[in-house]
């Protein structure tokens, strides 16, 4: 997980990243990486950093009102009596 965010966590400035479940056993990336819980799943950081979780949850909610929730009609395609 540690050589995977080291080579992204960069690349993605305007993106977050977060991680569900823990870390493996052995893994140093909570040495260098710290996780902010925001529900299900936490944010990954750099260790240090600091999260305006005000600002986080205000970001969060505009994307929510912004996403629009579509709706599918599902079709079977079992017939009846086949």
């Amino acid at each position: 997980m540690k050589t995977f965010l080291d080579e992204n966590i960069d690349l993605i400035a305007n993106r977050e990243i977060y991680v569900a479940g823990s870390w493996k056993s052995g893994d140093d990336t909570q040495d260098v990486y710290q996780r902010v819980p925001v529900g299900l799943a936490d944010r990954v950081v750099k260790g240090g950093e600091e999260v305006d979780l005000v600002e986080f949850g205000n970001a969060a909610l505009t994307r929510f009102r912004n996403t629009s929730l579509r709706t599918r009609s599902v079709t079977s395609g079992w017939v009846r009596g086949s």
